[in-house]
């Protein structure tokens, strides 16, 4: 059985602050994985956070794709690698 797994990976200044990941969640279609990545990314620009820029210009486009994905957030300004984090989603193998 594969399944979605997603989470947060917190760096540098972030990590400090919040710890290395936080939440895991796994889902087993993509459309949970959609509704988690919009409420990722939404809490991400209420918290003051910018979406990578190559990635912001292609944002419908892996919302709407089932695939890996790496998301990196900058804190106010790109290329923020002092406080930045990772949405993440990776398809795996579930060993039952």
């Amino acid at each position: 059985m594969k399944v979605y797994v997603c989470y947060e990976a917190n760096y540098n200044i972030v990590a400090n602050d919040c710890g290395a990941a936080d939440e895991i969640h796994l889902y087993s279609n993509w459309d949970g994985v959609r509704k988690w990545l919009k409420e990722a990314i939404d809490r991400g620009i209420e918290n003051g956070f910018v979406v990578e820029e190559e990635s912001s210009k292609e944002l419908d486009e892996l919302l709407n794709t089932p695939a890996d994905i790496r998301l990196s957030m900058y804190y106010k300004r790109q290329d923020n690698f002092n406080e930045y984090y990772d949405i993440t989603v990776e398809l795996k193998e579930l060993c039952v």
